[in-house]
């Protein structure tokens, strides 16, 4: 987990709602430790059981790395051949969010860095927003936050089974803020924390800072 805590000096008073500030956070590696099989397994697998293809397993597992899910998907189909269309996209997500939950055991949630809770329990004291920035599909990302326990600390979440680049997933956090708080927040109140440089392009778009 990143050192981060001590980074944000802001925590330490209570913020005023004219100024409101928010938190994103990565998930996988970041919040929950990126090292559980299911997390490499789910991708290749669902291919396999969804189009009746073998995977291999051989990618620039660099390009993938903090990557939005739908970029993945598209180039696991493209690798296959199986035809990138928003129904075959969709089939995928599907698919892979239900052997997620099927498959994702209690070991799961011991990947929980133990720093996370107070931490976040601390910026909600603070009055300070929290939500995740991350390129896992909707389902999935909300899913892996329940199982470990945390889902309750956000106020909302941008995921990547929508865009296929770093800028067009950070653009959504305006939107989405403005849908579900009612207000957005300026740039320079805004806190990207991650564990890849995938994480910092996504601050860069919308002129956040990022910590990591």
């Amino acid at each position: 987990m990143p050192e981060w805590e001590l980074s944000l000096q802001f925590t330490q008073y209570p913020q005023k709602m004219k100024t409101p500030k928010l938190v994103l956070f990565d998930i996988d590696g970041t919040l929950i430790s990126a090292r559980h099989p299911i997390l490499s397994e789910a991708f290749f697998v669902t291919v396999e059981n969804t189009f009746g293809v073998k995977d291999d397993r051989i990618y620039d597992y660099s390009k993938f790395e903090g990557a939005t899910s739908r970029y993945i998907c598209k180039a696991i189909l493209e690798k296959h051949k199986v035809p990138v269309t928003e129904e075959n996209i969709q089939k995928y997500f599907r698919a892979m969010y239900k052997y997620v939950v099927e498959n994702m055991d209690e070991s799961y949630g011991k990947g929980l860095f133990p720093e996370v809770i107070p931490f976040l329990t601390k910026l909600k004291e603070n009055g300070i927003y929290r939500g995740v920035i991350t390129g896992n599909g909707e389902d999935v990302g909300w899913h892996k936050l329940k199982v470990v326990g945390i889902d309750k600390y956000f106020d909302f979440g941008v995921f990547g089974d929508i865009p296929e680049k770093q800028d067009e997933l950070a653009a959504q956090v305006g939107p989405k803020a403005l849908n579900v708080l009612g207000f957005t927040f300026k740039p320079e109140n805004i806190f990207v924390i991650g564990d890849t440089e995938k994480d910092v392009e996504r601050a860069k778009a919308i002129g956040a800072k990022s910590i990591g």
